[in-house]
């Protein structure tokens, strides 16, 4: 029988230099996660895709990231809110497909329901920047280093909670030094 954890109003911070990559909280959906303690104390994922453990509801989780490369062609880097086994079900998250860098925000059929393409700052690119997505009420809002780059109100989001999920899609290196939750 499979036990699903939700944490609500917690507190939670996961430090790669800290937990390596602590298999009580993270699932490897697939591909290769690096050792922290190999690769500068950063979670370094390279065409690999994981998830949390527990799940969150109401929340924020902010990404402590280095996207090594600006959006160009072939790219696919997601971070957020996502449940592994859901599909789309009330995703919202960070997207990086092709050129294209997208905060979106999906309904609990699944459905997209908010998008809004976000300038590449270069100042961004192979950086250490805070990326952050907060689920409140009816409401949605990314912010990049404390600057609110989309925000959608009056939103029908589903009411079920979610999973922190990390991936990229490429075989360069998405390093995560901290994943924060409150």
């Amino acid at each position: 029988m499979d036990v699903q954890i939700t944490m609500r109003g917690e507190f939670y911070t996961f430090d790669a230099k800290v937990d390596g990559f602590d298999e009580n909280f993270w699932k490897k959906i697939s591909g290769t996660i690096a050792d922290p303690s190999t690769t500068s104390n950063k979670l370094r994922l390279t065409s690999a895709e994981i998830n949390t453990i527990p799940s969150f509801q109401q929340s924020s989780v902010e990404f402590l990231a280095t996207v090594p490369v600006a959006p160009v062609a072939a790219q696919s880097k997601t971070f957020g809110y996502k449940n592994a086994g859901a599909g789309n079900q009330g995703r919202a998250e960070f997207d990086i497909t092709g050129t294209a860098f997208t905060a979106k925000v999906y309904d609990e059929a699944g459905t997209i329901i908010e998008s809004k393409t976000i300038n590449w700052d270069s100042g961004w690119t192979a950086n250490e920047s805070r990326f952050r997505v907060t689920t409140a009420g009816r409401s949605v809002t990314f912010v990049i280093n404390d600057t609110i780059v989309a925000q959608f109100n009056d939103v029908d989001i589903s009411p079920v909670p979610k999973q922190i999920h990390i991936k990229n899609g490429n075989a360069d290196n998405l390093d995560i030094a901290v994943v924060s939750i409150y």
